[in-house]
């Protein structure tokens, strides 16, 4: 695009939004119409409308929650009112009455009356350490979406990509902390919650960010057993929402089965509708292919869940699950079907499908591989036959890969129990924690999202007839041919620090992807939402936490010896062992807490 036409776009977006910082109602009103329209559309982002709500104290949240759940009716409201319009710009005008009119009512009990302050846009660099080993890039700025970052906020960031998922453990240890951390490590969730080592965010909001954008329910999410926060987490957003925006699908990072279609033909197109059916299919290309590896199962046993979702895996990211015959609340590896689960992939193991060399790769390993045409199946995201297919294309491999749409299973189940991915946290050797949390009410508010995840519009994205942004042919080409290479180019999708996952559903929505479209959405139809788990686990902080969190990670390392047993009576073995240990490290007491718990959550929902 020529210099001059991306200053002009860059202008525009400027002046529908002098709040840089974007805190409180200027900068709401002073969005654009098209802006309003595609957040009025997504139900999700309508939320924001509430962010007044949520900056009071944690004592508060109960008051909070009522007034928000009054002002999502009000807004709700507002889009059938604005539906049955005759003109977008009666439209409009009903949406924006009734959205203030949310607003207003929440902010009544809830909002401080504070008039923001100018934001502060002189250039500050941060240091910032992304605990995502995997992550796209290992810098920021001399991208599109970077540099307008920088010219609305004035922040930039030295970032630090982690080596390896150890390495923040390492620095927490050291108190050797940049500014900020950004991490989707939940289990280190806990230790990053401390005074000691973070602000805790009510201080920061009431201090230097009294409009910032989050929902009661985003605060309770975040709360720690000492009634503070240190964070929101990312890529959150409720199940009503889930139920309610028609482009809400689950994440691009599902873990997805992708073969080699290629081959596929190559050995008569076998039939490949269960578990059982690829395990023949494995069988034939070892007899074909013997220099092969018949499946990658990504970096971290990143493909795990997949298989957990064909087997009807009762349990989420808390590992709990309730069993109905028992009454009572388990521990993952007690659930019949994780033990089915992990047996199933011991068995490709034992078979020679999985290699062991491959149980330990790290992503730029196991990518390697599959862009060398050396896999014939493998399990990550939804989007790896792209990345594939872009490879084979630039070596001139006569190679095709595409993502097998269903799951293979009649009863598959997907547990969301999450509360988000990734959180962002402001660690005490920050200099300017006033600059930091402003940075993050940017991120987080409406136009920060749109900017991250979609960038500028008229050079990014566009809006389509249903008011969605929606990018251009030029970036949805680039996003096809290889993810990476749209978020190096541009800078999108990346930063995502306060993107909500109905921001993240509507990027994903490509109706022309035909085969992904189709992946998320036989994955959304099997989603059940269990997020009262969260809330019945101990307080951070807590020596039951501690317990509990150290059993996870046991579990983590042990889990690769016992996908390598030599047999089935030794698989039978490894994995009760493991599971007497978890009750050894203490098990029994977690149970008994989370068990005592769980009914009074329960009743909430």
């Amino acid at each position: 695009m020529p210099e001059k036409r991306l200053f002009r776009h860059n202008n525009q977006m400027r002046n529908r939004i002098r709040m840089g910082t974007g805190m409180g109602t200027k900068m709401r009103t002073r969005m654009g119409t098209k802006m309003k329209k595609a957040f009025f559309v997504a139900a999700a982002l309508l939320a924001f409308a509430l962010a007044l709500a949520a900056c009071g104290s944690p004592a508060s949240k109960q008051p909070a929650a009522t007034t928000a759940s009054a002002a999502v009716t009000t807004a709700k409201a507002a889009e059938t009112t604005a539906k049955a319009a005759t003109t977008a710009a009666a439209a409009q005008a009903a949406t924006t009455a009734a959205t203030t009119k949310a607003a207003t009512t929440a902010a009544t009990t809830q909002a401080p009356a504070t008039k923001p302050a100018e934001p502060d846009l002189k250039p500050i660099t941060f240091s910032l350490f992304v605990d995502h080993s995997w992550f796209w890039i290992d810098s920021f700025g001399g991208r599109l979406v970077d540099d307008e970052i920088t010219k609305r906020t004035g922040i930039s960031f030295d970032m630090t990509k982690a080596a390896d998922d150890k390495q923040l453990q390492v620095l927490i240890a050291s108190g050797s902390y940049p500014d900020i951390i950004y991490t989707g490590t939940t289990s280190l969730w806990p230790k990053l919650s401390n005074p000691n080592i973070c602000f805790d965010w009510n201080g920061l909001i009431e201090a230097y960010a009294p409009d910032f954008p989050a929902t009661a329910i985003e605060i309770s999410n975040a709360t720690q057993g000492d009634g503070k926060f240190y964070t929101i987490y990312n890529a959150y957003s409720p199940p009503e929402v889930w139920k309610s925006e028609p482009r809400m699908l689950p994440s691009n990072g599902s873990a997805t089965l992708h073969v080699r279609k290629d081959i596929m033909e190559a050995i008569g197109n076998p039939r490949l509708d269960s578990l059982d059916d690829l395990k023949t299919i494995l069988a034939t290309v070892k007899e074909q292919y013997p220099n092969m590896d018949g499946m990658l199962i990504g970096e971290k046993l990143y493909g795990l869940p997949y298989f957990r979702y064909c087997f009807g895996g009762e349990s989420g990211g808390t590992r709990l699950w309730y069993d109905e015959s028992a009454k009572e609340v388990k521990y993952r590896l007690e659930d019949p079907n994780e033990k089915k689960t992990v047996a199933y992939i011991n068995s490709l193991f034992r078979e020679g499908y999985i290699k062991p060399e491959a149980l330990i790769y790290e992503v730029e390993q196991y990518r390697q591989k599959v862009y060398a045409g050396e896999a014939f199946s493998f399990v990550r995201s939804v989007t790896e036959s792209d990345g594939a297919n872009t490879a084979f294309q630039a070596a001139g491999m006569n190679a095709e890969a595409t993502p097998v749409q269903k799951l293979l299973s009649e009863k598959p189940l997907m547990v969301n129990d999450g509360i988000g991915w990734s959180g962002t946290f402001i660690t005490k050797n920050c200099k300017n924690p006033d600059r930091a949390i402003q940075f993050m009410s940017y991120m987080k508010s409406p136009e920060g999202q749109l900017l991250a995840e979609f960038g500028i519009e008229g050079v990014t994205f566009e809006y389509d007839s249903e008011g969605y942004p929606t990018l251009t042919q030029e970036v949805r080409e680039l996003r096809s041919s290889s993810y990476t290479s749209m978020v190096d180019t541009y800078g999108m999708a990346c930063w995502n620090f306060g993107v909500s996952a109905a921001t993240e559903a509507i990027f994903n929505w490509n109706p022309k992807a035909e085969p992904i479209m189709n992946v998320l959405k036989n994955l959304g139809a099997v989603i059940q939402f269990r997020p009262w788990f969260q809330f019945t686990l101990p307080d951070s902080g807590t020596e039951l936490r501690d317990t509990y969190s150290k059993i996870g990670s046991f579990v983590d390392q042990e889990i690769y010896k016992v996908i390598a047993a030599e047999s089935e009576p030794a698989f039978e073995e490894a994995y009760d062992a493991m599971l007497n240990t978890c009750f050894t490290m203490g098990l029994d007491t977690v149970k008994t807490y989370v068990n005592e718990k769980y009914p009074l959550v329960k009743a909430k929902y």
